[in-house]
């Protein structure tokens, strides 16, 4: 990234063996994840199956996370470690800008590395990054990235730096659309101190919009010919809400977002807080940290007051408030903060991240007599060993949903799979038919059947005729002993360009 390494490597206190210890920590859960199960989650499915192609866009989310996934499938291969190894780099790169900045910004490394080890008390941070978000996830590394360059910037600016800001923000939106909120709330507070101001005024500054927005243009050209993707991304966020409560919610969202970092964090280091905020704040890198903390706060209120806002998400505040443990530990009186308390709390966030990676190695087999198997209990690569040598490679495969489409994927990534969702801008069915040797379709057989209407209508709609095919059915068992099967109904199907040709199986198979 320019000379963005050569600038991380410049503070003598960076404490290598914390950043060995940080790898290790996240390879450890990519391992883990690659053993527990070869299913796949709701969001690691849609990114397979969204990776078969290159667009400018896919959906109502930017493209930036696919464009990485199918970047690592092409140098790879279409593997669960592929896209395990692709989460967790994103997740040590978020760690890595978190603590270069808090060496920057707090007094002794060892109060950077406790901030930087608070993530690991955020549970949408410390759980769910690891469980499903993609986008998120990217927005929160880039969230981090851009935090990181506007302190180095206060304190000297470069071009090469400007320059690295521009494309780590023009990234930040092809990762995620509100961590617009997060640049607009980091400008405003740039522009109630003079430093900031000097900042945003210089000549070089526009030179890094410039390539943030030569970065997005084909994107926003291509939304501009889209409108209709982000439909239901509006729907999302659409709401109503009585002003006294919409308010009371957020602010509750952002307290249960916080949880448990900011009571563990009271509870040690009460006496050093209460001393830290009679002192005052010293810095200007604290300074705005906290006056952007305060900004996006207010911009949340508005949000809800203004715009009428449903529910705000915790995940939507990870890039709006991963700072936080940084500014807390900037309130600190550092001369009173104890070594023993520190190592504490840092070994109260351990044990945080050792305990979730355990859950994640242990919740499946315990999970094994759940009534409701999860996803990742699913038998994905005995299914797929069973379709394949009814789709040949080339063929075409259309699931029922998109979450069964991209976890098959993940075992036949030589055949071309689709399955639905209302956002999705991918290549036209019909195309994908005409292109293809074989036809298939795929249905959760357990729960109808038939060919469901859904997948019924697209179909029909592609152009095949489902007149005289006779659906046939698969299935094997749930893993972890659960004792039940997971059947899929499939039907082969004649194509515009196809040979006629009926799969017909025991139904009791």
């Amino acid at each position: 990234m320019l000379s963005l390494p050569r600038l991380m490597t410049r503070d003598a206190r960076i404490d290598s063996r914390f950043l060995l210890g940080l790898l290790l920590y996240f390879s450890l859960f990519a391992v883990v994840r690659v053993l527990i199960s070869d299913a796949l989650e709701l969001d690691e499915a849609e990114q397979l199956l969204l990776a078969q192609w290159w667009q400018w866009g896919y959906s109502a989310q930017p493209p930036l996370y696919t464009w990485l996934s199918a970047g690592a499938e092409r140098l790879f291969g279409v593997n669960l470690l592929t896209a395990s190894l692709l989460r967790e780099a994103l997740l040590f790169l978020t760690y890595l800008f978190v603590y270069l900045t808090a060496l920057r910004v707090l007094q002794g490394p060892r109060l950077a590395i406790a901030a930087t080890l608070s993530l690991l008390l955020i549970p949408q941070i410390l759980w769910e990054n690891q469980r499903e978000h993609t986008h998120s996830l990217l927005a929160l590394c880039l969230a981090a990235a851009t935090l990181y360059l506007v302190i180095l910037l206060l304190q000297r600016r470069h071009l090469a730096t400007y320059l690295a800001l521009g494309l780590v923000g023009g990234l930040g939106v092809l990762a995620k659309y509100n961590i617009l909120l997060f640049d607009f709330a980091l400008a405003a507070a740039l522009l109630t101190l003079a430093e900031g101001r000097r900042l945003l005024l210089d000549w070089r500054c526009a030179i890094a919009l410039g390539l943030a927005l030569l970065i997005l243009s084909p994107h926003l050209f291509w939304l501009l010919q889209h409108l209709q993707a982000i439909s239901d991304l509006h729907a999302v966020v659409a709401g109503e809400a009585r002003r006294v409560s919409a308010s009371l919610q957020v602010l509750v969202t952002v307290l249960v977002f916080l949880t448990p970092m900011w009571l563990v964090f009271t509870l040690m280091f009460y006496p050093a807080l209460r001393e830290g905020l009679h002192a005052g704040v010293r810095g200007v890198a604290v300074q705005l940290i906290l006056r952007y903390l305060a900004v996006v706060l207010a911009l949340l209120l508005c949000a809800q007051w203004v715009l009428g806002m449903g529910q705000i998400k915790e995940r939507w505040l990870q890039p709006l408030l991963f700072m936080v443990p940084i500014a807390c530990f900037a309130l600190l009186n550092a001369q009173a903060v104890r070594r023993r308390r520190l190592n504490l709390y840092s070994g109260i966030a351990l044990t945080a991240g050792a305990l979730a990676l355990l859950v994640t190695a242990v919740r499946l087999p315990l999970l094994s007599d759940a009534s409701k198997p999860s996803r990742l209990h699913q038998p994905i690569a005995e299914l797929a060993a069973l379709i394949a040598p009814l789709a040949p490679p080339g063929s075409l495969l259309l699931a029922e949903e998109y979450a069964l489409a991209g976890a098959l994927r993940l075992h036949l990534p030589d055949r071309v799979w689709y399955g639905p969702r209302m956002s999705y801008v991918v290549p036209p069915i019909p195309q994908l038919v005409q292109d293809a040797k074989q036809v298939v379709l795929l249905w959760d057989g357990a729960r109808q059947e038939s060919v469901p209407p859904q997948l019924r209508h697209l179909a029909e709609d592609a152009g095949l005729r489902l007149e005289g095919a006779v659906p046939g059915y698969i299935e094997a068992p749930y893993r972890y002993g659960l004792a039940r099967h997971y059947r899929l109904g499939m039907l082969v199907v004649p194509g515009p360009a196809l040979e006629t040709s009926v799969f017909q199986a025991d139904p009791d198979r």
